[in-house]
């Protein structure tokens, strides 16, 4: 019963005969009787508000600025993972940015779809593989890419006009550099690291020479005859 002592049957049968809420009284309505009806059939249900989405986070959020320590620091097996498959990156929305930017950066630059595909697909296995998710990418882990088969530098060139990109690649001189002193003692290797730190001369500094008129090889000439001599 209600509070006006009108069963549920009854206010039923009222509100059936007056969908706008005006015209016949309760008993009016049930005077000839009642229509049977299946419960909670005519409850109004209420919309369920959709929770508030999260905001997108642009580049200004990335790279995040804490970082996962690993527990044991394995190689990785890319060759392993193409035959098995790799995982899906663990944050979709910050592929979705790299993605972005590897369309725009590849039609910006007149790629063809084969060089934007496979610059995308790495930078995708390159995501599924980090430790810290949205963090910056390091060339030496791009450089891994050679065991797929897919191209480094466009992937170097997308995630550094995304600011995405941790050059961590040696310089070609110190790589020069430790070939030529590779079969000298410990003490006189640290003696020509010193040589490599320190400008050959003001006149080759680089700040005070146009590009155009460098002489690249001036700067190793005061390292070679050291080297050869074996720096005694």
């Amino acid at each position: 019963m209600n509070a006006d002592g009108f069963c549920r049957l009854c206010w039923r049968q009222s509100v059936g005969e007056r969908p706008h809420g005006s015209g016949l009284s309760v008993v009016e309505a049930n005077q000839h009787g009642q229509q049977l009806f299946f419960a909670d059939w005519f409850r109004q249900k209420r919309q369920i508000p959709s929770p508030a989405s999260a905001p997108r986070r642009g580049y200004r959020q990335y790279p995040v600025t804490y970082h996962q320590l690993s527990l044991i620091e394995l190689p990785r097996d890319l060759a392993h993972g193409q035959r098995c498959g790799f995982s899906d990156p663990p944050d979709p929305q910050f592929a979705e940015l790299l993605d972005q930017t590897a369309h725009e950066h590849a039609r910006g630059h007149g790629w063809s779809k084969t060089r934007r595909n496979d610059a995308r697909k790495g930078i995708r296995i390159l995501l599924s593989l980090q430790d810290t998710p949205g963090a910056v990418i390091k060339a030496s882990e791009v450089a891994q890419l050679d065991q797929v088969s897919l191209a480094v530098q466009p992937i170097l060139d997308i995630l550094a006009s995304a600011g995405m990109l941790d050059d961590d690649r040696q310089p070609a001189l110190i790589r020069w550099f430790a070939r030529q002193v590779a079969g000298l003692a410990r003490t006189r290797q640290e003696r020509a690291a010193h040589l490599v730190h320190r400008p050959a001369s003001r006149q080759y500094h680089p700040a005070t020479i146009p590009p155009e008129s460098r002489d690249h090889r001036a700067a190793t000439c005061p390292l070679r005859p050291a080297c050869r001599a074996g720096l005694g």
